[in-house]
Order: structure tokens, then sequence, then C-alpha cells
């Protein structure tokens, strides 16, 4: 008779003894632990929507690098003593 949960794996009641519980253990079908097949992840519409924000960065970074190249060379901040007037 079972005296607890884990009694023992012999035990038909216990959830250590039943068959399959563990790879290699005797009862466990053979292909128990092998993982299935790897196959290629089908493209989902979050996939999608990750490709299109990576764009739009990517362009976003690229129109704001060629907008501030209007305004002279780097850094900006950094006016010539001739056009201060002084």
């Amino acid at each position: 008779m079972a005296t607890g949960p884990l009694t023992s794996p012999s035990d038909p009641l216990s959830p250590l003894g039943a068959p399959g519980a563990f790879p290699g253990a005797p009862g466990a079908s053979p292909g128990l632990g092998t993982p299935p097949p790897s196959t290629q992840p089908k493209t989902d519409v979050y996939t999608v929507m990750l490709i299109i924000s990576f764009i739009a960065v990517v362009t976003a970074v690229v129109l704001l690098y060629m907008h501030l190249q209007t305004y002279g060379d780097w850094p900006m901040w950094k006016v010539p003593a001739e056009a201060k007037g002084v």
C-alpha cells in the first residue's frame, strides 16, 4: 500500500513508477528522450512587423543624418570665430 505520493518507483500508483516517466527508465519508450526533428518556423505577422519596423528605423536614421549635414560640419554647436563677428 502507498504511504505517500512518492513512495517507490515500483509502486503502480506512484508518479515515479509510471512507464516512460524518465527517458532510459525501465518501461520507457525508446524515442521518448529524443527531440523532434527541427523544422524551419513559418514567418508570421509579427516577424513581418519586426522587419518593417527595422527598415523604418534605419530609414529614419539615414534621413536624419542627411538633414543634419545641411547645417555644416560636426559638431554643429562650435561656431567659427569669424562667423561670430568677434
